[in-house]
């Protein structure tokens, strides 16, 4: 790493860092069209798909919700994610918020398979400037899930990336389509991407692996990863990622509430 670089790594590491709760704090009284979205708004969204929207007593498979409906049981809906009280924190904070108490969510789809090991859960989020963002969940905190994703290194297709696929085929809408996700979430967001025809308007991967074949697409694909990434960069072909700054070390990066935040987006490495 040159001079200049570890220089200003250090500066940043020696003042507070921001993180995405921060930039909602700071920009949430923005409209999108006032500023338009962006990685981090997308990471954001990420990250509320790990939410246990599932045990919730609100119907978002066939009915659709603002988030805000939630707001009187979302602690126990984050009581099973890895970092329950940030979960609880950034939602509150984005129901809140000038920017997202608009977004509506639906088309809830989960499958837990054991015997499959299969562990797959997509819904979308309905912005109110004409954009609905499909969030596929990544890994949860279930053996399945992380065997799921170990079944990545040596198998073409895990039934995770096929249900993918299934939920954007039959996903109609005339309005602007984004896929995204973290981790796994991000993989399945580019399998789909990659194999429907559906229109995909553009697809955020935040340090999700890649595959065993080299892919192509002719679709945007914005892809993050922090600057230790160990995840993001498995079967990675290509180096077309931002590299993001992270205020933690080794794997413990690749926890979006790590990722720093300055003047209302990331922190961005060479």
């Amino acid at each position: 790493m040159d001079e200049h670089i570890s220089l200003n790594v250090f500066m940043h590491y020696n003042k507070p860092m921001k993180n995405i709760i921060d930039y909602i704090k700071e920009y949430g009284n923005l409209t999108l069209e006032e500023y338009p979205f962006n990685n981090v708004d997308s990471l954001i969204l990420s990250q509320i798909s790990y939410i246990k929207f599932e045990n919730s007593s609100i119907d978002i498979e066939s009915e659709i919700h603002l988030l805000s409906d939630f707001e009187n049981e979302i602690d126990t809906l984050c009581m099973d994610t890895r970092v329950p009280e940030l979960n609880e924190e950034l939602f509150l904070q984005i129901i809140h918020s000038l920017r997202y108490e608009a977004i509506t969510i639906s088309h809830l789809q989960t499958n837990f398979d054991k015997d499959n090991e299969k562990q797959f859960c997509a819904m979308t989020f309905h912005l109110p400037n004409q954009i609905d963002y499909i969030a596929f969940r990544g890994t949860d905190a279930s053996f399945v899930g992380w065997k799921e994703d170990f079944n990545l290194c040596f198998q073409e297709n895990i039934p995770s990336q096929i249900s993918a696929l299934n939920y954007v085929n039959n996903y109609k809408t005339n309005h602007k389509l984004i896929l995204g996700g973290h981790s796994k979430g991000a993989n399945l967001a580019l399998y789909a991407t990659i194999h429907t025809h559906n229109p995909i308007y553009c697809i955020y991967n935040h340090d999700g692996p890649g595959f065993l074949t080299p892919y192509q697409t002719d679709k945007k694909v914005f892809k993050t990863i922090p600057q230790s990434s160990v995840i993001g960069l498995l079967l990675e072909e290509t180096n077309n990622y931002q590299i993001i700054q992270s205020d933690a070390i080794s794997i413990l990066q690749h926890d979006p509430f790590t990722w720093c935040v300055e003047n209302g987006d990331f922190i961005y490495l060479k």
